[in-house]
C-alpha cells in the first residue's frame, strides 16, 4: 500500500511541475531559452535524451533580423513522422530496424517518443525523448511527454 502512495505522489508531483511549464516558457526571451526551459522539464519528468525542434517561420516576424537558433526542417526521423501524422509516435527499440532512418534515431536498439508541437492546425515544433537502451516507455511516460506536447504548444 505503501509503494501505491509514494507512485502515486510521484504522479502528482510530475504533474505539478508540469503545470507551471506554460508560464516558464513564456517569461523567456529567446527560442534557445525556451528550448533549453523545454528540455529541462522534459529531462526532470523522462528519462533520454531530450531534442526540442521549433519551427521558427511559425513565430517569426518579416522583419525579424536575428540569426536562426533551429534548422528550418526537424532533424530527426521521429520527428518528421510525428509532424506528418500529428500524433505520438514511438519506437520500442525492440526486435528488426526500423524503417526510420537517420544516424540520431534509427538504430534498432534505441527506444525513442516523439510528440509534434501542434496548435489550432499550424505545426510549431518537436520533442523527442531517445533512450539508448532496448527501453520502451511506459503509459504514464507516454502520458506526460503528450502534456508536456500540449502545455508547449499552447
Amino acid at each position: 500500500m505503501e509503494k501505491v502512495k509514494q507512485a502515486v505522489n510521484s504522479e502528482a508531483s510530475d504533474w505539478n511541475q508540469l503545470a507551471s511549464l506554460g508560464e516558464q516558457i513564456r517569461n523567456e526571451d529567446s527560442f534557445s531559452a525556451q528550448r533549453d526551459r523545454i528540455v529541462s522539464m522534459t529531462s526532470s519528468l523522462l528519462a533520454g535524451n531530450v531534442v526540442v525542434w521549433l519551427n521558427e517561420n511559425s513565430f517569426r516576424l518579416p522583419d525579424w533580423e536575428e540569426g536562426r537558433v533551429f534548422p528550418p526542417q526537424p532533424p530527426l526521423a521521429g520527428m518528421k513522422l510525428a509532424i506528418k501524422e500529428g500524433r505520438l509516435v514511438t519506437q520500442s527499440g525492440k526486435g528488426k530496424k526500423s524503417a526510420l532512418r537517420n544516424a540520431q534515431d534509427s538504430a534498432s536498439h534505441q527506444a525513442f517518443a516523439t510528440i509534434p508541437l501542434i496548435d489550432h492546425g499550424i505545426t510549431l515544433g518537436a520533442i523527442q525523448v531517445t533512450r539508448p537502451k532496448r527501453s520502451s516507455f511506459s503509459l504514464e511516460e507516454l502520458n506526460l511527454l503528450q502534456g508536456i506536447g500540449q502545455i508547449t504548444a499552447v
